[in-house]
């Protein structure tokens, strides 16, 4: 007599009368690039693969160009998230690429950059500009990158606060950086009193804060606005005759129950944009299929 017995297991079986067949793979590892265009994707995870690792990067903030020969404020860099997750053969995970905000200039702000096609970098304050004093507009905040499921973020980085604006007399502050569980502040504008930096996000929200106003328009530069993440710090505040502070940086956040999790690092592209890696073997992770027979 001979009966055949399908499990699933993982476990090597041993006995008299008893041989298992473990399933082994020699699968070479695989991955897919994203890269920021402004628009959403999605990754599709290919059959017999059962875990992916996401290596994420947030959009840096922009910087503030002086117009006064002082040296130029620079934007908060975007924040880096990586984790193991695992996934199903056959489903769709949704992809975004934060892209870098943009320089203020004199009489507009910066634009908070975006995420996929969501708008999630936070806008730079505004601030005016007169005959007797120049100044400009706070930066906009890097946009966000992140992959989700069903509208819940799997691996998210921050984007980097935006830097503030300046004023006629003073230099802005600089944007925060993003980060892990808790991202940079911006850095406070310098004056008397000075404008205040923006705090850096916690995890929470994708969508990044708008930078303040002028309190002045014709002394002061708007701030900058708070990079996009896992709620992205404000814009800081404005003071009369100051210059405006940075935005706080957008936080970095990974779903509970991921492995190998890594919040460290920060985005080192020359061009300010975010990118994402989708990475997998197949085979590894799933379930192995024991056979076992009986023989008599």
């Amino acid at each position: 007599m001979r009966v055949l017995i399908r499990v699933m297991a993982v476990a090597a079986l041993a006995g008299a009368g008893v041989v298992a067949a473990t399933a082994t793979t020699s699968a070479q590892a695989e991955e897919q690039s994203y890269q920021f265009t402004g628009e959403d994707d999605s990754f599709v995870v290919p059959a017999n693969v059962c875990q992916a690792t996401i290596d994420a990067y947030g959009a840096n903030g922009g910087d503030t160009a002086s117009l006064r020969e002082l040296p130029d404020t620079i934007g908060g860099l975007g924040g880096h998230a990586k984790a193991t997750v695992a996934v199903t053969p056959g489903e769709t995970l949704d992809v975004q690429v934060g892209g870098a905000g943009s320089a203020g200039e004199q009489t507009s702000a910066g634009v908070g950059g975006s995420s996929g096609a969501a708008s999630s970098g936070g806008a730079g304050g505004s601030s005016g500009n007169s005959v007797q004093t120049l100044t400009v507009s706070g930066a906009g905040g890097g946009g966000a990158s992140a992959v989700s499921r069903a509208g819940a973020p799997l691996v998210g980085a921050g984007g980097g606060g935006g830097a503030g604006g300046e004023g006629s007399a003073f230099p802005p502050g600089a944007g925060g950086n993003g980060g892990g569980p808790s991202a940079g502040d911006g850095e406070d504008g310098a004056g008397d009193p000075p404008g205040l930096g923006g705090a850096g996000g916690a995890s929470g929200s994708t969508q990044g804060g708008d930078g303040a106003d002028a309190a002045d328009p014709d002394t002061t530069g708007g701030s900058g606005g708070g990079g996009g993440g896992f709620d992205g710090g404000a814009g800081g505040a404005n003071d009369f005759r100051s210059s405006g502070g940075g935005g706080g940086g957008g936080a970095s956040a990974i779903a509970d129950g991921a492995a190998d999790v890594d919040l460290s690092g920060l985005n080192p592209d020359d061009d300010g944009n975010g990118s994402i890696t989708i990475s997998w073997t197949p085979g590894v992770g799933c379930a192995v299929e024991a056979v076992i027979r009986f023989t008599g």
